[in-house]
């Protein structure tokens, strides 16, 4: 009988009706203080051998004339290696590749990282670009598995479909990828979502910005975004949320994808009179709306998404302009479980960084793919696809339980997100109660 890795067997099943947990997510995170819990094990003690961590080694390769080895297991990754979030994919996963191959790999296998450059971040991308790396990684590579980066999971679906390979998108939180596995179970059952869905983002930030807008004595609250699928699907179940809370939903601004500008939205916004703003963005370059933000002193707060702001040079990069902004969090220095603060203090000898947006997201769909071979015992594709429907796991971002529909429950005893605000240069988190360091402040020329 293999031990599973990280195991939180108390579970009875995975299909677990998400509203029922999220109804209490603005009360806080279930904290598993376990500091210095360095050492995982993975499958049963038979089929590890553990080896010194002076031995470990990531493989990475970046060429077509790559050739597997029945030594090795090989995970793909599908990212912009020069991008923001391929960058963060890749980090994650060479971090949880080093620990696991310290340990003796699984099955008494390496695990071998193959990378394919999407350039999907890049002007000019395509769908095409996804799919072509993803195709390459299957067909010609051979890996057992991939990953992939920042971009549209969606896309990548066939891909696994028609080749029978499992697919984990650490970062995407497309719904479309859920409807699609509800729709067609058999063809898309190999693909699987290390992350909560935008559904359960939109909720969880709306509970929170809602708490913020009562703090701030304030009724209703305007909304801004870029005008991209995944921001319509989070708004789609962010205003209910509000609406629930007893905050309307006011002026709400969707602006072109590659603005550079942003005069006419924050022109409206403030016509609004609206004190309290829910921002949407993960792609734009939102240097610009900042620094017009600040350098304008807009009576108003911005709290929500702005996937960049969780790295800690965004100060630099903004020249303070980010003062007073409330940015979303994917993780946070606390100890949210027994793996959070060990995984952020490896992180940060490993690369002399934080973990951001997809590192830690990333790093765990590795661990539940390594947890769900070593139950397996094979990286067969249709014993994989139960294992790792019965997943369990302790990870650094929560307790990994999936859905029916293959995406992770949220809530605070499984998976949440958290916020922080800049205060003169240090990210102070303040959201939920359990992790925060401080609270929000007003700028202060709205005092």
């Amino acid at each position: 009988m293999l031990a599973s890795l990280w195991v939180a067997r108390d579970m009875s099943s995975s299909n677990l009706d998400r509203r029922r947990f999220l109804k209490y997510a603005g009360t806080g995170v279930v904290c598993g203080a376990v500091a210095g819990v360095g050492g995982y094990v993975i499958g049963a003690q038979s089929g590890v051998t553990t080896l010194p961590s002076t031995t470990a080694a990531v493989t990475e390769t970046i060429t077509q004339t790559a050739t597997p080895s029945e030594n090795t297991i090989r995970l793909g990754v599908a990212c912009d290696i020069s991008g923001f979030g391929g960058k963060q994919t890749l980090e994650g996963a060479k971090l949880a590749v080093k620990e696991i191959n310290a340990m003796g790999g699984v099955l008494r296998r390496n695990l071998e990282l193959v990378v394919e450059d999407t350039r999907e971040e890049q002007t000019g991308a395509t769908a095409e670009d996804q799919i072509k790396a993803a195709t390459k990684l299957v067909v010609d590579d051979h890996v057992n598995a991939f990953i992939a980066g920042f971009g549209t999971p969606v896309n990548l679906m066939s891909v696994s479909a028609d080749n029978k390979a499992i697919y984990i998108d650490p970062s995407g939180a497309d719904m479309n990828v859920n409807m699609k596995i509800a729709a067609d179970y058999e063809r898309y059952k190999y693909v699987f979502q290390a992350t909560i869905v935008n559904a359960d983002f939109g909720i969880i930030a709306a509970d929170f910005v809602s708490q913020l807008a009562k703090q701030m004595g304030e009724k209703e609250v305007a909304v801004m975004g870029e005008d991209l699928d995944w921001v319509h699907f989070n708004y789609q179940y962010a205003k209910p949320a509000f609406e629930q809370n007893g905050v309307a939903v006011g002026e709400t601004v969707f602006t072109p994808v590659g603005e550079t500008d942003y005069s006419a939205a924050l022109a409206k916004i403030r016509a609004s009179k609206a004190r309290l703003v829910y921002l949407i963005y993960c792609v734009a370059n939102t240097v610009p709306l900042l620094k017009k933000y600040s350098a304008l002193q807009l009576p108003f707060v911005m709290a929500g998404y702005d996937c960049p702001s969780a790295n800690l040079q965004w100060w630099e990069q903004t020249g303070g302009a980010c003062n007073y902004e409330v940015p979303y969090l994917p993780i946070v220095q606390s100890p949210l479980t027994k793996r959070t603060i060990p995984f952020y203090e490896a992180y940060n000898k490993e690369y002399g960084a934080t973990p951001q947006y997809t590192s830690a997201s990333t790093y765990s769909a590795i661990y539940i793919y390594a947890d769900a071979v070593a139950r397996a015992g094979t990286t067969d594709p249709e014993a994989l696809v139960p294992a790792l429907e019965q997943t369990d796991l302790i990870c650094p971002t929560g307790r990994n339980v999936f859905t029916k529909d293959h995406y992770l429950l949220a809530g605070p005893e499984y998976v949440s997100i958290y916020f922080s605000q800049w205060q003169d240069g240090k990210l102070i988190t303040v959201y939920p109660e359990a992790a925060a360091q401080g609270s929000v402040k007003l700028p202060p020329w709205m005092k």
